[in-house]
């Protein structure tokens, strides 16, 4: 387990699915996925998570 942990925003995610290759949200979930940091996440965000990606204006 890494020593930093971490609370993403359901915006940070958002961005770096929308956003350009260099956007900082991009560089945060490519660190999370080098294993940099270890998230940390509630079923509150994972369900605002769920719920911002189903809706048709985040499209």
């Amino acid at each position: 387990m890494n020593e930093i942990e971490a609370v993403i925003d359901t915006n940070i995610f958002i961005s770096a699915l929308i956003g350009r290759a260099k956007s900082i949200p991009k560089v945060i979930i490519n660190a999370l996925y080098e294993r940099k940091f270890s998230l940390v996440i509630s079923l509150p965000l994972i369900r605002e998570l769920e719920e911002t990606l189903q809706d048709p204006k985040t499209e």
